[in-house]
């Protein structure tokens, strides 16, 4: 659209100019009408502001969420919404194993919740400590939190899926009690 005003000012001020080098005054009234009817014709839009629900601005929340990890694609990297469920190493079917990983500035918190849309669905994660998450809540084969521990530090465990269906994020910001932002992966 900003083309469109562009060019239909464009000529508009091109008519204005002939209609001042124009030597009768018939011929100036003329061009000066069709340079006020171009440029009044063209439409200026307002501005398009667009709020992106998908990765909103974290700034305020001292949070961030890296598109990949030290175990590869990040699955809280709010842009991520499918991922396979296996891949072929040698010829052999394994599970993918990816990052839950998120960076929390000083004096922030972060949980978020993993839920099955069937109900049954079996995941993988890693229970080292060194990762910086703590789980919570686990309910067989229906959801689990996972929190990080200490704010400051990498926070970044395994994960991996073992049926392909769908799974909702919530996310839990700075101890909010309900999701600043829901996602969906699908696992295929």
């Amino acid at each position: 659209m900003k083309k469109i005003f562009m060019f239909g000012i464009l000529v508009g001020l091109c008519f204005w100019i002939l209609a001042c080098d124009s030597s009768t005054e018939s011929k100036k009234e003329e061009t000066k009408s069709l340079a006020l009817l171009s440029i009044s014709s063209t439409r200026i839009e307002p501005p398009v502001v667009i709020d992106d629900p998908i990765d909103p601005p974290i700034v305020e929340s001292g949070i961030t969420y890296p598109e990949t990890g030290i175990n590869g694609q990040n699955l809280l990297y709010k842009l991520l919404t499918s991922v396979s469920r296996s891949k072929w190493v040698d010829g052999t079917e394994e599970v993918a194993i990816y990052s839950l990983t998120v960076d929390i500035q000083e004096g922030k918190s972060f949980t978020v919740k993993i839920l099955s849309s069937s109900g049954s669905s079996i995941w993988i994660t890693e229970d080292d400590p060194i990762t910086n998450w703590m789980h919570s809540n686990y309910v067989a084969g229906i959801s689990e939190n996972f929190t990080v521990i200490e704010a400051g530090k990498i926070s970044d465990m395994k994960f991996g899926f073992f049926q392909k269906e769908d799974y909702t994020f919530e996310y839990y910001e700075n101890g909010d009690t309900t999701p600043t932002f829901t996602k969906t992966i699908t696992v295929y």
